[in-house]
């Protein structure tokens, strides 16, 4: 963002009355406002009321070097910080689906119309994914999307057996 930055935020109070907000401003590694100057100021919507505040921060803040370092480990780390997102998004959404399957399973509609041998084996896959998330130290994305895709097997022939009955014979090892 060029300097100086101009931002507005409408803020809603929770109660009726209320005569104050507390607001945190923090530096980050990247400079938004270079000469430590912020000026924030406040308008109540209804009657018009305005008011303003100068904050200057001369104590405490980042010389021009710490700056600089900050934002070239940022740089520098970026390739790392999107590899290790990615990671945690591919154990989220494995995670997440395991819940769904887990949910499935136990409706009322699939209990109905699926051989009880299925439930329990795909019940028990789900438990055994979700106790090894529980423990496993951070993988590769490929692991977490190859687990999840056994998963979308079974849940996929769950979902064809609860709609069309159990005419679709299963494969699974009991």
């Amino acid at each position: 963002m060029p300097i100086p930055v101009e931002k507005e935020h409408v803020f809603r109070t929770s109660v009726d009355f209320q005569k104050e907000v507390m607001l945190k401003i923090y530096e980050g590694e990247r400079v938004q406002n270079s000469n430590g100057i912020l000026h924030v100021s406040a308008e109540e919507s209804i009657s018009g009321e305005k008011n303003q505040i100068t904050l200057i921060n001369r104590e405490g803040r980042l010389s021009e070097e710490e700056i600089d370092r900050m934002v070239n480990e940022a740089q520098r780390y970026r390739m790392e910080d999107e590899q290790f997102k990615e990671k945690i998004l591919a154990k989220n959404s494995l995670e997440d689906y395991a819940y769904r399957v887990r949910k499935l399973v136990k409706e009322d509609e699939v209990i109905s119309k699926v051989p009880s041998g299925y439930l329990k084996y795909v019940s028990e896959a789900v438990d055994k994914t979700i106790n090894w998330l529980r423990h496993a130290v951070p993988m590769d994305v490929d692991v977490y999307n190859s687990k999840k895709d056994e998963l979308k097997e079974m849940s996929s022939t769950l979902s064809e057996m609860r709609q069309y009955g159990a005419t679709k014979r299963p494969k699974f090892s009991q």
